[in-house]
């Protein structure tokens, strides 16, 4: 009995161990990493059938677990499949799939799964059949398609055959479907199934207008590389025209990147001046703007670069097509800069730019309308700068030097027309044609010292100024050519130097000081009292460039009362000035010039107030001669919860805009928009513009017409979003007054990659300094 007891132990012994041989080289001989299961049977020695809680891992990418594996060391397969009411899943790096079944051929990477489930970054898609075509691609039978995770999606695509190719899903003959009602067919789709960016079309947006008929506007995403990326567009309006867009984006990290806007439009009968008539034709028209901002870093300094490009027909392209705020002066500025940075020399500039300006100034009577065009091109080449930092003179005293040299070249040419009807009756030149060009040497030096006694605090600045320039016999139109007196030094025939000697004071008085109880209700109050000197130079053979060559004159002293509250929930502010200049009027900068007054400048008032959801600013300036309003900025806001809503307004008296030269003749401007939560799925937008000609404060309630506005209502499901609204805006071509008045509609189903908001990545863009223009 002993002797039977062992021959069977020894014969059980061995049985295991050739078991284990035989599920060792079954698995091995596969590019499996590992099995594990509760049980095992071995069918043959090719084959073997794994049973309860089955893991497989093959080559580390794909993970199946299941509740019996068939392996097939001969034909290279495994077969998962599930118990009653359970599934096979399968994980990979891209997706996980769920399935009744799973074969896979592991030599030649094909197979086929039964009733699919996948999940995909927060997408889901099912089919009845997965055919397994290579190592990335799969081939789908009945799918449907949807980023909705409700029991019963609120929207999904269907489609009789599609494949999956690892984040994309290719479609033909696609349905989108609502509570699976079809709504409409899609004859091919490419879908990125990711949430990842990826190349693919945007959301369209539709607008219907009475005047220019339907209109589209479609978006191609293009996702280059990494961090590089461009937006292609099409703006299309049946009765309008188009423009095709471009936004390239190449961000190699913060503050090195790369920026390029291209348009190009095509507008039906544009109004055009030809042969001296207003006429109506197609007109093509262009925009080209880029920037390119790369640092270089060395040990002891930096040199930052930056390149802009600006060339065209016009800018106004983004606001008539595409309702961007575009600005109505068409300016294109190009240049080439290179800043260097030092610890102890400041900042030193290289700069070559050309900048060309088209301005149009239109006025009207009941029979004619006027037209000062003016057309100026200007360019610094090369232009050399140098910013030193402050160093210290003495205890108390420190001094600082600007200088810069360049080559100057301007050429202006202005033209005033007369316009009855469509016919340019009279045209003429007001003042000379400019050209000229100068070699420029330019210093200023800045002493500063600063005095404190018993709370007071005096600072005092002087700046020396001397200017050099090749060439000053050009006589400018803009001043009188009185040759009496000259403040510039006459070197020779063409060469000449001017200097002088400017300063600035500021004294700030003791601070009144009153603290509330619980630091709340706190008072600060504090006179100041400044003085600034440039002296009166005549000019008349200072030919004008840029702010380099203009100098105007102030003698003047100001009193600032300056007042602030702090509260618990809030703050105000008001600050009272006024100032009297010594010199006149007609002498003083077109901005600071007075109102029926000679040497007493405009009391000003600016206030602000700040409590909790509300904020208000009021800037204003008053006629002292009349004690009335002729400058006036206004604007208010309030934020609460699910709702905010802002106003601005600005008022500019007529008298105002004679004596400053404002290029604006519109009396009173109006910004007003507000946005509401309605309730969870709807949010209400509103903004708009408008003007009042009314030369009076009344015209905030009299005479009000609107430049452009628009409403719009979005509604936002579960996995879906619609907005809709009315637009409006007004513009001129060649004074004449041109508006669009539409209906815009556009979708978007949540997460559909070429039709999802998330697909596109928000654009970051990154500024330049403001002293690199």
């Amino acid at each position: 009995m002993k002797r039977l007891f062992i021959y069977s132990f020894l014969l059980f012994s061995f049985y295991v161990s050739q078991s284990k041989a035989v599920v060792r080289d079954v698995v091995e001989s596969f590019r499996v990493v590992r099995i594990n299961s509760v049980s095992q049977r071995i069918i043959s020695l090719n084959k073997i059938i794994f049973e309860e809680n089955v893991e497989v891992l093959v080559d580390q990418n794909v993970h199946i677990w299941a509740d019996r594996v068939e392996a097939d060391k001969e034909k290279q397969f495994i077969e998962a499949t599930a118990a009653p009411f359970g599934f096979v899943k399968l994980e990979t790096p891209d997706f996980l799939m769920l399935a009744d079944k799973i074969y896979l051929d592991l030599d030649k990477k094909t197979g086929y799964a039964d009733n699919v489930k996948i999940q995909m970054d927060q997408r889901y898609i099912s089919a009845k059949k997965a055919e397994k075509r290579d190592e990335f691609t799969w081939k789908l039978s009945d799918l449907v398609y949807t980023p909705c995770d409700h029991p019963s999606p609120h929207w999904h695509l269907h489609a009789d055959e599609a494949k999956l190719y690892k984040y994309v899903i290719k479609g033909k003959g696609i349905s989108l479907r609502v509570k699976n009602i079809p709504v409409f067919l899609i004859p091919k789709i490419v879908i990125p199934a990711q949430a990842q960016s990826k190349s693919g079309f945007l959301v369209p947006k539709f607008t219907l207008d009475k005047k220019l008929g339907f209109g589209l506007t479609q978006e191609y995403y293009w996702e280059i590389r990494p961090r590089m990326d461009t937006t292609l567009g099409v703006n299309w309006k049946n009765k309008k025209g188009y423009v095709f867009y471009d936004e390239f984006r190449w961000g190699r990290n913060n503050d090195d990147y790369t920026l390029v806007n291209t348009k190009f439009a095509k507008e039906y009968q544009a109004y055009v001046e030809e042969d001296f008539k207003i006429i109506s034709k197609d007109e093509w028209r262009t925009s080209i703007q880029a920037k390119h901002f790369q640092p270089l870093k060395f040990k002891n300094f930096k040199i930052d670069n930056l390149v802009n490009v600006d060339f065209g027909s016009d800018k106004r392209i983004g606001y008539d097509f595409l309702g961007l705020p575009d600005s109505v002066e068409d300016k294109f500025y190009n240049s080439f800069i290179s800043r260097w940075h030092s610890k102890n020399n400041g900042l030193i500039f290289a700069k070559v730019d050309r900048d060309k300006v088209f301005r149009e100034d239109f006025t009207f009577s009941n029979t004619s309308k006027f037209e000062l065009d003016e057309r100026m091109v200007r360019s610094r080449v090369p232009h050399f700068e140098w910013n030193s930092n402050f160093y210290s003179l003495s205890k108390f005293a420190k001094y600082k030097h600007d200088l810069f040299v360049d080559y100057a070249n301007l050429s202006r040419k202005i033209i005033f027309k007369t316009i009855v009807g469509n016919d340019v009756v009279s045209s003429y030149e007001p003042v000379p044609f400019e050209n000229f060009s100068t070699l420029r040497l330019f210093y200023e030096g800045v002493l500063e010292n600063y005095l404190k006694f018993k709370r007071n605090i005096i600072r005092i600045a002087l700046s020396p100024n001397i200017q050099f320039r090749s060439k000053s016999n050009y006589i400018t139109p803009y001043v009188s050519t009185n040759r009496s007196a000259y403040s510039e030094i006459r070197l020779d025939d063409q060469c000449a130097a001017r200097a002088l000697l400017q300063g600035d004071a500021e004294w700030a008085f003791p601070e009144f000081t009153k603290i509330g109880t619980k630091s709340e209700n706190d008072f600060f109050f504090q006179p100041v009292l400044t003085y600034k000197f440039i002296p009166k130079i005549k000019q008349d053979d200072w030919g004008f460039i840029d702010e380099w060559d203009r100098i105007y004159p102030n003698n003047k002293i100001g009193l600032e009362l300056r007042n602030n509250w702090y509260f618990r929930k809030g703050c105000a502010g008001l600050t009272l000035g006024q100032a009297y200049d010594f010199y006149k009027s007609p002498d003083l900068f077109y901005l600071d010039r007075a109102i029926g007054q000679n040497h007493l400048m405009p009391f000003k008032v600016d206030f602000s107030y700040e409590y909790d959801f509300f904020r208000f600013n009021l800037l204003q300036q008053y006629d002292m001669h009349n004690f009335t309003i002729f400058d006036n900025e206004a604007e208010a806001s309030i934020n609460f919860k699910n709702f905010d809503a802002h106003v601005g307004w600005v008022f500019q008296s007529r008298k105002e805009q004679v004596i400053r030269q404002l290029l604006s003749n519109v009396p009173s401007f109006y910004l007003f928009g507000f946005s509401m939560q309605a309730n969870k799925a709807m949010r209400i937008s509103y903004e708009g513009q408008f003007f009042s000609p009314e030369n009076s404060l009344i015209s905030l309630f009299q005479n009000i017409n609107a430049l452009c506005h628009r409403l719009d209502v979005k509604l936002n499901g579960h996995c879906w979003g619609i907005s809709f609204g009315l637009q409006e805006k007004r513009y001129r071509q060649q004074g004449i007054v041109r508006s669009e008045r539409g209906f815009v509609f556009s979708f978007k189903l949540e997460s559909l990659g070429s039709f999802g908001g998330r697909f596109k990545p928000e654009t970051k863009i990154i500024e330049a300094p403001e002293d690199y223009y």
